[in-house]
């Protein structure tokens, strides 16, 4: 983990691994690790399932041990975890974060963000984003990449009251925005997310800055990000042969002509 993005890391005696970033302490999960995982389960049980309270809208700890195993088939899945005394008999647990990185496409999916409820407003958020950037930067890199693009999919508060959202996804948005996140305006249509439900158009699609450039998505990354997802969901159809793909791409070409990428402009009025 030792590159230009990131300070050296510091090998503990227990086998936990850590890295000073943004005045935080940042373990990145390896589930080679006996003593991460286990790490990953009191991050689990102790942040994670208070932040997502709706069994469908959380993975499973067993799936989430497959998708960072490296037994995904089309994407690679890298989490964080931020605290104090990671390494030692008690560690303080602030953050969990995952992220998923589509080699085919050289992008990635910013997936969940826990916080410890009783220390939001220190701006961990921000600091948890930034850490699976450049984590997933370094995977970008292992396959020869650059990584096109970084985003997020949130419920369309347009579409999604309060009392349906583990948040309000309004505020969501905003501090998302916060952090220099662009959304990009399209009717986002996506495959069912789990088995049974019908197509999913509920939701608004953000580009994040990227580690480096500072720059959001341009039109082929986002294209690039649509592409992805739909083999990720539904993996045994084309996107190529699915309507909702089709509607997709005549979306972004359709406001193409009037969206640039340009630097952000982080605001932090909001965060967690």
């Amino acid at each position: 983990m030792d590159n230009k993005y990131w300070p050296k890391f510091n090998q503990k005696s227990s086998g936990i691994e850590t890295v000073p970033f943004m005045g935080h302490e940042v373990h990145v999960i390896d589930t080679a690790s006996s003593q991460s995982l286990a790490l990953l389960e009191q991050a689990y049980n102790g942040i994670y399932l208070d932040a997502f309270p709706m069994e469908e809208e959380r993975d499973s700890l067993d799936l989430m041990h497959e998708g960072l195993k490296g037994n995904m088939p089309h994407k690679d899945v890298i989490g964080v975890i931020i605290g104090e005394n990671l390494s030692g008999k008690n560690p303080v647990i602030k953050t969990l974060g995952t992220a998923d990185y589509y080699p085919k496409g050289d992008v990635s999916l910013m997936r969940y963000l826990a916080v410890d409820e009783s220390i939001r407003g220190q701006k961990l958020g921000l600091v948890t984003l930034n850490a699976r950037k450049n984590v997933v930067l370094q995977k970008a890199h292992e396959y020869g990449h650059e990584l096109s693009g970084v985003f997020i999919f949130c419920n369309d508060p347009a579409k999604v009251s309060l009392e349906k959202d583990s948040m309000d996804p309004a505020t969501r948005i905003k501090i998302f925005e916060g952090y220099g996140a662009r959304r990009v305006p399209i009717d986002c249509l996506l495959p069912p997310l789990l088995p049974g439900y019908p197509a999913c158009d509920y939701m608004t699609m953000l580009s994040h800055t990227h580690p480096v450039t500072g720059m959001n998505a341009d039109v082929s990354a986002i294209k690039k990000m649509m592409h992805s997802i739909y083999i990720d969901l539904d993996p045994d159809t084309k996107p190529e042969d699915s309507p909702y793909f089709q509607q997709v791409l005549r979306n972004i070409d359709a406001m193409a002509p009037a969206y640039s990428p340009v630097p952000a402009v982080k605001t932090l009025t909001l965060d967690i």
